[in-house]
């Protein structure tokens, strides 16, 4: 998937970033497909990451099967691989709401993100 170099930042807590890429591909016209991103930026390993995406207005949203549920603890030496997501959107989409549920040592239950 051939992606844009600079991503929007939909989330960051401390604890977990995610970030949103537009891809060149469109499979129809009115089909726009992005990469979700999730990263670790925090020291305990997190657990059972699941994120939800839903669209307002009367275009519609589908998700792929995300690459993993786990994110190792962050290290500048040897950063881990991101939990990635491919998500495509209709044309009538006019915004989209974002819900992380996960959990770690630290920190865990679910962030709506609007």
């Amino acid at each position: 998937v051939s992606t844009q170099s600079t991503g929007i930042l939909v989330f960051d807590s401390g604890v977990v970033r995610v970030n949103l890429y537009k891809t060149d591909n469109k499979p129809q016209p009115e089909v726009s497909v992005w990469l979700l991103t999730v990263t670790n930026s925090s020291t305990a390993r997190i657990n059972d990451v699941c994120l939800e995406v839903t669209a307002n207005g009367s275009g519609k949203v589908k998700l792929s099967t995300p690459s993993s549920t786990k994110l190792s603890p962050f290290s500048p030496i040897c950063p881990s691989s991101p939990i990635q997501q491919v998500l495509m959107t209709t044309g009538g989409t006019s915004s989209l709401n974002y819900k992380l549920i996960f959990d770690n040592e630290e920190n865990s239950g679910t962030v709506n993100l609007l």
